[in-house]
């Protein structure tokens, strides 16, 4: 890598603004790229992962948000916060994910306790 890469990584990386937020988009062993950095990435023995687009907050767009981490690790998508939350697109507008009902079938779930 040149010297200039640092600096990418610092303007692509999203950053966790403070240590005390309920959300944060990277963690001790957690790192999340805009597509952007994904791209400047390139091609990587490392797991990457789609998280889907996402609103956060003080970004005009939604945005996909990818995570990277050694080969092996269970990626589990980050929980919606009032600083970022995941959406889909359904014509021309981003929809809210925790406010779209599921489709699936109802399926009684039989507990473990009862005999």
């Amino acid at each position: 890598m040149s010297n200039s890469a640092p600096s990418l990584w610092r303007s692509k990386v999203l950053p966790s603004r403070s240590p005390r937020a309920s959300w944060r988009w990277h963690s001790v062993g957690r790192l999340c790229l805009t597509p952007e950095a994904r791209e400047a990435l390139g091609a990587t023995d490392l797991k990457v992962e789609s998280h889907g687009h996402w609103i956060v907050k003080g970004v005009a767009e939604p945005i996909e948000i990818f995570e990277v981490a050694p080969q092996g690790r269970r990626l589990v998508s980050p929980a919606d916060s009032e600083k970022a939350y995941r959406v889909i697109k359904s014509g021309d507008w981003w929809l809210p994910v925790k406010d779209i009902p599921n489709n699936l079938p109802f399926r009684p779930h039989r507990s473990s306790a009862a005999t």
